[in-house]
């Protein structure tokens, strides 16, 4: 019995296969090659045909302008002349204004620098006032210290005196 059940299982198999096989067609395969064929000759003809109109109106644009141009230039060359001393004027003007640029970042970079050493100055004084602070500090608590100790022996002597002063008294009378 299994080995009838693997038969027709294998046979099922192979008949699945057979059916996807025949489904397929070669016709995909031609159609393919055929239409890289066309691509292939559709460019070559692109390329025998020479330059396309796109490029060839570009060229007579540039040339049409370039010949305007140099119309423009023999018919008017004060006007050239002027064009040229405008743009060399802008570009001295221009390179004054950089160089005023250029000097106007050293002076706030030295600025820069002087305000940076003055801080460090006054960090440093800041440091030693703030240490002599807390030194002069210290020696207030030492002395409130000092004061509270020398109050308590006190307080503690007049006690003891007090009491002698009531014994005294007390024995006089």
């Amino acid at each position: 019995m299994n080995v009838g059940n693997i038969l027709l299982i294998g046979l099922a198999i192979l008949l699945l296969w057979g059916a996807i096989n025949l489904d397929r067609t070669s016709q995909r395969r031609v159609v393919e090659d055929q239409s890289s064929q066309l691509n292939d000759t559709m460019e070559f003809l692109r390329k025998v045909k020479g330059r396309e109109p796109k490029d060839e109106s570009n060229s007579r644009r540039i040339n049409a302008y370039t010949e305007t141009v140099n119309r423009a230039i023999k018919e008017n060359p004060e006007y050239l002349r002027q064009i040229e001393k405008d743009f060399e004027d802008g570009t001295s003007s221009n390179s004054n204004q950089i160089e005023k640029i250029i000097e106007s970042t050293d002076k706030i970079t030295s600025n820069l620098d002087e305000i940076q050493s003055k801080t460090a100055e006054v960090k440093a004084k800041q440091a030693v006032d703030s240490q002599h602070v807390v030194e002069n500090l210290t020696k207030l608590v030492q002395s409130i210290n000092a004061v509270e100790i020398a109050s308590q022996e006190f307080s503690q002597n007049s006690a003891v005196l007090s009491q002698n002063i009531a014994e005294v008294n007390h024995y006089l009378s």
